[in-house]
């Protein structure tokens, strides 16, 4: 490594070690939950990931010029904590681990180009943090790769897919980084599905909750698109780790321990999903007035998402009910 490069390196290092919130986080986080990985971790992969944290609320954040309902602090807070877990049951290394952490956190830091781009606009930045803060190529890289893989299209199906998911695999810490961004609903259950979709709404809209109470339009469509996004999960993840996992033994103990974990929020957020859109498919007036009833008297988003995740818990045991008469 040159001066010029140690330069930068240690001036990055003094920069986001004292400057950067979200070092406290991410250390409290592996400290509670995985204090095997914290003491594998340097105070510069610690500061590089957490840097991550801070670009998107920087950013995307309610204070910011172009906040997002989704794609902010939340979203990649949350995709960085799944990781987390995914990154134990696969086994990652620690440079795997971190490579990948990094990716997480930065997987979003475009969000205005467009699909695609803005992966590619990301992978860059990436690749740029970690060349100044003294990483090698490969592993430039590597996180750049996982930060492609993230990109979704549709698929002929009308499916979300992730459309790289296998292009630079089979890779255990990519299959960790794009299971983290897809698979919050099916290991959280309906009540994040919920939210998921309402924020959703917002932001591709370009709605506020105000405007949303007038017209709920967007959001009921949105609730009904969830069977399409949550329904094929399961497959999606089992032909996920298949292929991430050559080794049909291990991979088949990988799905057996997030089966023991998450099936029973998986199969509600898949229930909830499919509740949804038969009830909205059969009954769309009916829906929409109960849904536009909630949001006009909400007084406040927090209210009208208590409703929905209620409302749709009573359409998914009905649906249960329904099957099992």
């Amino acid at each position: 490594m040159d001066n010029l490069v140690i330069m930068n390196y240690n001036n990055h290092e003094e920069h986001v070690l004292h400057e950067n919130p979200y070092i406290a986080e991410v250390t409290l986080h592996l400290e509670a939950r995985y204090p095997h990985r914290l003491v594998q971790l340097s105070p510069i992969d610690i500061a590089v990931i957490a840097s991550g944290l801070q670009e998107v609320q920087e950013k995307y954040g309610e204070a910011s010029d172009v906040p997002l309902k989704y794609h902010g602090i939340r979203h990649t807070r949350d995709v960085w904590e799944d990781y987390c877990m995914y990154a134990d049951i696969l086994g990652l290394g620690s440079d795997e681990f971190v490579d990948g952490g990094i990716a997480v956190t930065h997987h979003d830091w475009e969000q205005l180009l467009g699909p695609g781009a803005n992966e590619t606009a990301s992978a860059i930045e990436v690749q740029r943090v970690m060349s100044a803060t003294g990483y090698d190529e490969g592993r430039q890289m590597h996180s750049a790769n996982c930060v492609l893989a993230t990109e979704v299209v549709f698929d002929e199906q009308g499916k979300l897919i992730q459309k790289h998911l296998k292009t630079f695999g089979p890779d255990t810490t990519i299959l960790a980084v794009t299971l983290a961004d897809m698979n919050g609903i099916t290991i959280r259950g309906e009540q994040t599905m919920i939210d998921h979709a309402f924020r959703l709404a917002l932001e591709l809209s370009g709605m506020q909750f105000y405007q949303l109470k007038k017209d709920p339009s967007r959001f009921i469509d949105m609730l009904k698109n969830q069977y399409t996004y949550v329904g094929a999960r399961l497959s999606t993840l089992e032909d996920a780790v298949r292929f991430h996992v050559p080794d049909q033994e291990k991979a088949s103990g990988i799905l057996g321990e997030l089966d023991a974990r998450y099936a029973t929020q998986s199969s509600r957020a898949i229930n909830a999903a499919k509740s949804l859109y038969e009830s909205i498919s059969n009954h769309h007036d009916q829906v929409s007035r109960r849904i536009g009833s909630y949001a006009s008297k909400a007084m406040d988003e927090a209210e009208f998402l208590r409703k929905m995740t209620g409302y749709t818990t009573r359409q998914a045991l009905a649906r249960i009910a329904r099957k099992n008469s």
